[in-house]
This record gives C-alpha cells, sequence and structure tokens, in this order.
C-alpha cells in the first residue's frame, strides 16, 4: 500500500542559456545562418509526475510512479534517478516506439525561459496495472480514457485524488470526473480559461499567480498566501513543487493555510537550482 501514487510525464531536460541573446520585448530570435554560442549547459530531469514524486518521497512518503518511458539512454537514466530516490518503479512500462519525452529549455537569467518540448513516450501509455495508494495525483494527461479509468478507479477503492489537469481533461466528461477530485492545481492563465467550468468544482482549487502568490478556494472561503520576494535562477517545475509541497503539507496536518505556506517554501526552493529537482525541499 503506497501514501501517493503519481502519474503523468518523464522528461529528459537540457538547459541552455545563450550568449547575447537578442532580445525584443517578450521574444528573443535565433538568426538563420548563424552559429549561437551556448554560455551554460545542464541536464536534469523533468515532467509532472517524476517532479512530484521527488517531493513526496523527499517528504517521507512512500511514493510510486506511473508512466511510460522510452527504451533508450534517457529512459534509463531516469529510471535510476527513481530508484535512487527510493521512488518505486514497478509501475513504470517502456516503449521502443517513441523516445523518451525531451525538453530543451533556453533560460534568460532574470526574466523567463522559453521550453522545446517532444512528447514521446508518455503519449502512448494506454493501459495501467493498478495498485492501492491513500492518495493519486495526476498531472496533465493525454489520454483522457486512461485519466477517466484512474479516477474510477479511485473512487471505487476510496482513494483521494489531486489532480493538474490539462486542457485535454476539459475537453472530455469534465462535469462528471470534477466530482470525483479532491484537490485541483491550475495557474492563473489556466484559470481565467476554465473559470467557468472550474465554478463546478466543490473541492480545494489552488490557483498559482507567479510572483504574486497563490490563492485557494474551499468551502466559500479564500485564502491567499504572498510570495516572498527570492532570486530566481530558473522557473521550470515551480508549480510541480508548490503543488507537490501543499500536498505533503495537507496530508499530515489537514490544514490549508500551513499546506500553502509549505508549497511557497518548496517551489521557492525549487526556483533557487536549475532543474525541477534540485531544489525541492526535504523532511
Amino acid at each position: 500500500m503506497f501514501d501517493i501514487i503519481t502519474f503523468g510525464s518523464a522528461t529528459k531536460d537540457v538547459f541552455l542559456e545563450i550568449e547575447n541573446p537578442l532580445i525584443k520585448k517578450e521574444s528573443f530570435f535565433l538568426e538563420l545562418g548563424k552559429k549561437i554560442k551556448i554560455k551554460k549547459i545542464n541536464f536534469s530531469s523533468g515532467g509532472g509526475g517524476t517532479n512530484t514524486a521527488f517531493t513526496f518521497s523527499n517528504q517521507g512518503f512512500k511514493t510510486a510512479y506511473c508512466g511510460m518511458i522510452g527504451q533508450d539512454d534517457s529512459g534509463d537514466e531516469i529510471l535510476k534517478e527513481l530508484e535512487k530516490q527510493k521512488i518505486n518503479t514497478s509501475l513504470i512500462q517502456r516503449t521502443k516506439l517513441k523516445p523518451t519525452n525531451y525538453s530543451i529549455i533556453i533560460n534568460h537569467p532574470h526574466k523567463d525561459r522559453t521550453i522545446l518540448t517532444y512528447r514521446g513516450a508518455s503519449s502512448l501509455l494506454k493501459s495501467i496495472c493498478f495498485k492501492k495508494a491513500f492518495w493519486f495525483y495526476i498531472a496533465p494527461f493525454e489520454n483522457n480514457k486512461l485519466f477517466e479509468k484512474i479516477l474510477n478507479f479511485a473512487n471505487k477503492n476510496n482513494i483521494k485524488v489531486a489532480v493538474n489537469p490539462g486542457y485535454e481533461q476539459f475537453k472530455g466528461n469534465w462535469i462528471q470526473w470534477i466530482k470525483k477530485v479532491d484537490i485541483i492545481f491550475v495557474n492563473e492563465l489556466e484559470y481565467n480559461i476554465l473559470k467557468n467550468k472550474l465554478k463546478q468544482f466543490k473541492g480545494i482549487l489552488n490557483i498559482t499567480q507567479g510572483p504574486q502568490g497563490v490563492s485557494v478556494f474551499y468551502n466559500n472561503k479564500k485564502y491567499f498566501k504572498k510570495t516572498p520576494n527570492s532570486k530566481v535562477l530558473d522557473r521550470t517545475g515551480a508549480g510541480d513543487s508548490y503543488a507537490s509541497g501543499f500536498m505533503s503539507e495537507y496530508i499530515r496536518t489537514n490544514d490549508i493555510e500551513k499546506s500553502m505556506a509549505y508549497g511557497v517554501k518548496n517551489a521557492i526552493s525549487c526556483l533557487r537550482k536549475i532543474g525541477a529537482k534540485q531544489g525541492l525541499l526535504k523532511k
């Protein structure tokens, strides 16, 4: 019996800092025909499923990750990393049909980043060998049929569910699945697009608002936690680190305000390091 099982992508991440990028307003340009120097390069792993699993493991929870990776070097590295972190990997499937998911993150210090992402092996996950847990955490999911199967299994087995939904989930039978979820995490942009649908949700709704902070709505009450000023090295994984930090404290205490505070602390610590896992808090 696990404390929590996470579902979602596993990604090989490459972080680049370009020397003297050509920036105009909110965009930067890579000029055709030119050789562009890279100032710094870092390698890490990411993906909503594994990022959150790392926090839960760091916090002492018995954790498993469920997803699909390729039969390639990147998949091997991700598997070893999860096992070293003592995250159960028995639910991971591997495929030769597509490589492991891959992202190139182009960082501009003190501003933001642009992500080039390849959705590979994770998009092929079609079925799951289910195991029981106290909680399921579902990161953005491409397969709506499988998403609904996970929710149905959880409901039948009294497993609590937290979801960071992608837009795909709101194309499906969202009125039904939203009733089966205990916690939802969205960012401010997603909330502004989906707020009419999210009004139907009766559980704990988290809305991350970047440097401004985070808002939570529950039982007709609004909670707000401001984000303190902090040095930001890389914004990758900020949403995952907040969500998993919030959940870790909520599982322990059932206290929303304490959970928001711990989620913000975990996110700030993540932002101070390159990659989505290096800065995550330990218990």
